[in-house]
Formats: structure tokens, C-alpha cells, sequence
């Protein structure tokens, strides 16, 4: 592990402990001494989020998944800072939506290393299932037929006739249907079906189908 074995100076790179011996001569006299060296490993810093859901409701828990390190300081993103000398698992609580950075930083004497995540908690999704539309020029009650979703990434809806005919198409832009074809003339009073599929903030999938009644 020495980058030479004579001269005034040499660089000694060990990757374990090591003692190393210095041998001088001068006319036929010889001195010797050594000295230890002491190698610290560099930690390796690890976590996970052990949450299958993010929310305001349960509190954030983390497994500490580090190696070669006795002192352990976390930043939740936050606020919420800890300092701890054990390898427990973890929790902090969020009262807001938005994301965060949890950061996590090993100590071994006096050498460090780091490790982040970002966590993203958002609103719930939540979808409404009306079983009954009525679009008529009469009033403006129920003119739309929607499964309001909301707190959604993305959303898409297919709407078809008992037949199978396409009779609307929308996504968040304009998932509300008025009840007409695609020519504008009005869809006849019946049973219509419907699937949709959308995905959270979080990625989650959310996906489904059902019909309603059409009537004028």
C-alpha cells in the first residue's frame, strides 16, 4: 500500500490497519522506527420508506439500512431533526401536502457520507359513481354525466352504448359528458357503460368500469 519503498517520503494508502517501518542508514549505522495506522471505513448510507401509501394521516417510517457507522443524524424535510447512535427504525409525521427531502448521514469517527429520498405526499384520489343522468334542455340540473374525480395525475373515461359504440372520450380537461354523440345529436335514453383509468400524484393506479342510465 506504499506508493514507493525508499525516498524521503512516500504515500501510503492502506485499506486496512497497518504498521509501517522506517529504516535509516548513514555509514554502516542503522536507526529504525514505526508507526500504526488506523483505518476507518467509509459508512454506507442507506434507507427506505417502509409506507406502501403516503398521507397526513400515519406517520412516515423509515429502516436505516446503513453499514460501518455508529452516529446517525436525520433531516425529515421538515423541521423534524434527529440525532441517533442506534440503527431503529425511524418515524416522522407530515401536516401538509407537498414533497420533501428525507436525508440521512452516517458517521464512523471522523468520516461521513450521505443519502437522500424524496417523498411526495399528496391528496387522496376520490371518484363519484352516479347511476343516473339526465341531460335535457328543460333544466340544468344533471346535464353532465362525470365520475368527478379528483386529486388525480391523470385521468381518462370511454364511454359506450350497449353496442359498443364509442359515445364519448375525456380526460381532466373535460371528463363531464353532455350527453351527445360525436356528430351532436343526442344520445337516446338507455344503459350506457363506462371504464376509466387514472393515476395519483403518487403514481398509484386507479382503474374501473360501470354503467348508468341515460334518461330523457
Amino acid at each position: 500500500s506504499l506508493s514507493a519503498s525508499t525516498g524521503n517520503s512516500v504515500i501510503a494508502s492502506p485499506s486496512s490497519n497497518q504498521i509501517y517501518t522506517v529504516v535509516g542508514e548513514q555509514n554502516g549505522c542503522f536507526a529504525t522506527t514505526s508507526i500504526t495506522t488506523t483505518v476507518i471505513p467509509l459508512p454506507i448510507v442507506n434507507f427506505k420508506i417502509l409506507n406502501s401509501q403516503y398521507n397526513l394521516i400515519d406517520p412516515i417510517e423509515v429502516e436505516n439500512l446503513s453499514q460501518n457507522a455508529t452516529i446517525f443524524d436525520w433531516d425529515f424535510g421538515n423541521g423534524f431533526l434527529l440525532n441517533q447512535v442506534n440503527i431503529d427504525n425511524q418515524q416522522a409525521n407530515y401536516t401538509e401536502f407537498g414533497t420533501y427531502e428525507i436525508q440521512l448521514t452516517a458517521y464512523s469517527g471522523i468520516c461521513s457520507n450521505s443519502f437522500s429520498l424524496t417523498l411526495d405526499i399528496r391528496p387522496e384520489t376520490s371518484i363519484e359513481f352516479p347511476n343516473v343522468f339526465t341531460p335535457n334542455s328543460t333544466d340544468s340540473i344533471n346535464s353532465f354525466y362525470s365520475l368527478n374525480p379528483q386529486n388525480f395525475k391523470t385521468f381518462s373515461i370511454q364511454i359506450v352504448n350497449r353496442w359498443g359504440n364509442i359515445m364519448y372520450e375525456g380526460d381532466l380537461l373535460s371528463e363531464k359528458w353532455n350527453g351527445k354523440t360525436s356528430d351532436d345529436s343526442e344520445a337516446g335514453a338507455g344503459v350506457y357503460f363506462y371504464t376509466y383509468e387514472g393515476k395519483s400524484y403518487n403514481e398509484e393506479p386507479s382503474n374501473g368500469h360501470g354503467f348508468f342510465h341515460l334518461v330523457r
